[in-house]
């Protein structure tokens, strides 16, 4: 079967930067959502693979599937289902690109440590449920990581 967003995403790296577009906003929602829903017991769970984040940035270890675990983190802590869902189909859809990236830039230590505060920025404003915060620091996050793709995707 035919996915029209599959070959609309596939044929040029300018279309994946518009995907991404996308997913940048549905995250900045996220998590703004997350910082108003998130229970005690989902604000434990992203802190606990914050921690796993350090440990990885510590040990000079690229980290992505902490940072997968991190953004499902929030996304569940949103309570809609939904967000769940389309978060993973653009995820699956963007998989190659994701790899890309992480193979190349952050493969450097001071940009994961830069992500790693981003990260912890954000789990901050999910930990005091403040959305305001939540949105702007996932926009600062996503904006880092974007340009990142741009430079990854354009070389």
């Amino acid at each position: 079967m035919h996915d029209p967003l599959v070959s609309f995403t596939k044929s040029s790296p300018a279309n994946i930067l518009k995907v991404f577009e996308i997913r940048k906003y549905l995250e900045i929602g996220s998590t703004a959502l997350a910082a108003e829903r998130a229970t005690g017991e989902e604000i434990q769970v992203i802190e606990n693979i914050l921690k796993e984040m350090e440990e990885d940035l510590r040990k000079n270890r690229l980290g992505a599937k902490a940072d997968l675990e991190f953004h499902a983190a929030l996304v569940q802590a949103t309570h809609n289902h939904a967000y769940a869902h389309i978060m993973n189909t653009l995820h699956d859809l963007l998989q190659e690109e994701l790899r890309i990236a992480w193979g190349g830039v952050f493969r450097k230590r001071d940009q994961r440590k830069k992500l790693f505060q981003q990260h912890k920025n954000i789990f901050e404003a999910v930990k005091q449920h403040d959305p305001k915060r939540g949105s702007d620091e996932a926009l600062a996050h996503l904006e880092f990581v974007e340009k990142a793709w741009k430079n990854a995707l354009v070389t």
